[in-house]
Order: C-alpha cells, then sequence, then structure tokens
C-alpha cells in the first residue's frame, strides 16, 4: 500500500481554430466572425492518491509490480479566447455580413454595434478532479535496503470545467447593463484528462 503525491506540469502553448458550425447558422458565423481562437498554455496539478501493489516475487534482484490507485488532482489551466466580428462589409447578394439582430426594428443599430468588437477571455482556470491510475515497473535490489525502479503510469481524471469572464465584451466593459450589473461569463469544459508518465525511482527500506 502507497499514499502518494505527485506534481504535473504540461506546458501545451497552443491556438487553435474554434469550428464555427455548419448550414444557415455556420454560414452566419463564419460571415460574421473573422476570429475565434483557443489556447491553452500550461496545465499543471497537485496530486494526492492512494495506491495498491502487487509484487512478482522471484528470486533475482529484479521485481516487477503492478498497481492500481485512486485520488484527486488540484488542476490549473491557462486559458485565452478571442472573438472578433468583421467590419460589417456586405456579401456578394448585397446582404450584410453581420446578421444578429437582421429581424429586429433596432436591427442597423446593433449591425454598427457589433461591428469590429473583440471578446476576450483569459484567465487561468482551476478545477478539483477525481481520477484513478495504473501503474506498473520494476525495482532492481542495489542492497538488502536500497532499490532502483523504473515505474509507468496512465492516469485518467474527469473533465475539467471553470468559469471566466469576457473581458472586454464586444468591446466594452464586460456586463450587461450600463450600470455594471450582470457580468457576462463564459464556462471552459474539457473532454475527460489523462496522461502517460515514467519515472526513475530511488527506494530505501525500512
Amino acid at each position: 500500500m502507497e499514499l502518494e503525491y505527485f506534481y504535473r506540469q504540461s506546458n501545451y502553448d497552443q491556438t487553435a481554430d474554434i469550428p464555427l458550425g455548419v448550414g444557415t447558422q455556420g454560414q452566419k458565423l463564419r460571415d460574421e466572425i473573422v476570429q475565434a481562437t483557443d489556447r491553452i498554455g500550461s496545465m499543471t496539478s497537485h496530486n494526492l492518491f492512494g495506491n495498491l501493489f502487487y509484487d512478482f516475487d522471484n528470486t533475482s534482484r529484479f521485481t516487477p509490480y503492478i498497481g492500481i490507485g485512486g485520488g484527486v488532482g488540484f488542476t490549473d489551466m491557462e486559458y485565452g479566447s478571442v472573438w472578433a466580428r468583421n467590419e460589417d462589409t456586405r456579401n456578394a447578394d448585397g446582404s450584410y455580413k453581420i446578421s444578429t439582430g437582421a429581424d429586429l426594428p433596432n436591427y442597423d443599430e446593433i449591425r454598427r454595434n457589433l461591428a469590429k468588437t473583440v471578446s476576450v477571455g483569459q484567465a487561468t482556470l482551476s478545477d478539483v478532479l477525481l481520477g484513478f491510475q495504473v501503474l506498473f515497473g520494476v525495482d532492481y535490489a542495489v542492497t538488502e535496503a536500497v532499490s532502483l525502479g523504473l515505474k509507468g503510469r496512465w492516469v485518467r481524471f474527469g473533465s475539467f470545467s471553470d468559469d471566466f469572464i469576457w473581458d472586454p465584451l464586444r468591446s466594452h466593459e464586460p456586463n450587461l447593463r450600463l450600470d455594471g450589473s450582470e457580468p457576462v461569463s463564459g464556462r471552459l469544459k474539457t473532454d475527460n484528462v489523462e496522461f502517460f508518465g515514467v519515472s526513475l525511482n530511488l527506494k530505501y527500506h525500512f
């Protein structure tokens, strides 16, 4: 049995375009939005696990083993998102590229207000993830009290999610009201988080 703490840091530093969909709504977004990107910088976690191991005893100095464990990961993610609308030029058929609010009586005002606006979300997000891991490796007995080992692990956590504030929101303060009330937030949610790792271990046996 083992109680284990380990720290993990993954530096992604990747920016990707956000798919804008298909069909009529997709065409509207492709006409209206000139940039829609997500960025993930680094992802770090402090992890606490309880593990159970089974050793394959033999007469050699090598002891292979397998194990399973469960625990939690206190996880942070550097996240950013940018949405930018076009400058309100027209399509070939004469229609406006910004069609949000086209069915409203003040459409012209809405269209002018949205043209060239940018929404930006930038934050370090946090979540506590439940997870499990599968462990395997082999130890080599250097002496009766000291062993050197190689350990592999596959870890899977649940999905990561957290809220962030758009600032600016369409190039203004991130509020629905002029008095500053009702701030507008977004939510990031990922698929399950998993990784594979290999470590070199030095053990002292009491």
